[in-house]
């Protein structure tokens, strides 16, 4: 199981133990409803700050949610996962260029 679905597999067993609806989670963790529907389904996948809302939201420790996720066994393929449709659509990132300074003579 990829790691986005673990996550979701998680948010929704732990919210559902809650009795929290969807809307309900969102509301308190200060998020889209949509974002947590994708997040359950395995569309998305959350940065800290979210994984912190939602942990808050859930009366959960963060560092307990994610052991959470790791009890679901992800599989971790690293960046071979396969890209959402709107993280496909994204423009690649552009490359860093260094610049290098003038040194003064003085």
């Amino acid at each position: 199981m990829e790691i986005s679905k673990a996550f979701g597999k998680t948010l929704r067993r732990i919210r559902d133990e809650r009795g929290l609806t969807r809307e309900r989670l969102a509301e308190l963790a200060e998020v889209e409803y949509t974002f947590v529907y994708l997040l359950e389904n395995g569309r998305r996948q959350p940065t800290l700050t979210t994984i912190f809302l939602l942990a808050r939201a859930l009366k959960i420790a963060p560092s307990k949610f994610i052991a959470e996720v790791e009890m679901a066994k992800p599989t971790y393929s690293g960046r071979g996962e396969k890209p959402t449709p709107a993280a496909s659509k994204e423009k690649p990132a552009k490359k860093m260029v260094r610049i290098k300074r003038p040194v003064d003579s003085e």
